[in-house]
Order: structure tokens, then C-alpha cells, then sequence
């Protein structure tokens, strides 16, 4: 009877492994991609809600400093005109950035407040 496996079943498991392993990687950044996305895009519309509601109480944009959500947008960025505020998006800033005009392009835009 045998005890243990040859060192040939073990080279070809650990085979297996790196095989299967190479394939789940880029699978597993992908996701994580997407999920940066969502959540710029997710901040991206609480920066623009509480954009509108300091306009309205305080008759003037958003400080930096004030709202985290607005502070921490990395593949969107805004600009004041008056009473607008433009947003427009950067597929640069990051690698995952590459897809936020697909994804989160709808909110580039001007809006008027």
C-alpha cells in the first residue's frame, strides 16, 4: 500500500492550480473594477445632491472640505460657473476610470442650480 502521492501527482496539482489560478485573476480585478465604478458613480450623485442643497440654503457652491462624497471623487471632476456646476468625467485618473463614461457618463453634465 501506498502513503502518499508521487512527487509527479503533486507537480501536476500544482499545475492545475496555476492554470486555474491565472484564469480567476483577471476576473477577480474586473470585478473589483466594477465595483470602484459603482461607487464613484454612487458618490458622484450624493456629491450632486448635497451640491443642490447647499446652493439653495447658502446661495453658493459646495466648499472643499465640506462633503466627503464630493471630496473623494477620483474619475469625476467639477467646476463652478455661476449658478452651474460642470461635471465632467476622467478616464485617466485611475486605471478603473477607463470605463466611468460608460458606465457613470450620464451624470457629466452642466447643472443649473
Amino acid at each position: 500500500m501506498r502513503d502518499g502521492f508521487t512527487q509527479l501527482e503533486l507537480i501536476v496539482v500544482i499545475v492545475i492550480i496555476g492554470i486555474l489560478s491565472y484564469a480567476a485573476i483577471p476576473k477577480l480585478s474586473a470585478n473589483r473594477d466594477d465595483a470602484n465604478i459603482a461607487v464613484e458613480v454612487s458618490k458622484m450623485g450624493v456629491c450632486l445632491e448635497e451640491s443642490s442643497v447647499y446652493y439653495l440654503v447658502h446661495n453658493t457652491h459646495i466648499p472643499v472640505g465640506y462633503s466627503s462624497s464630493c471630496d473623494d471623487l477620483i474619475c469625476y471632476s467639477r467646476t463652478t460657473n455661476g449658478a452651474s456646476l460642470i461635471v465632467t468625467t476622467d478616464a485617466t485618473a485611475e486605471n478603473y476610470c477607463a470605463d466611468i463614461d460608460e458606465i457613470g457618463g450620464h451624470l457629466a453634465q452642466t447643472y443649473n442650480f
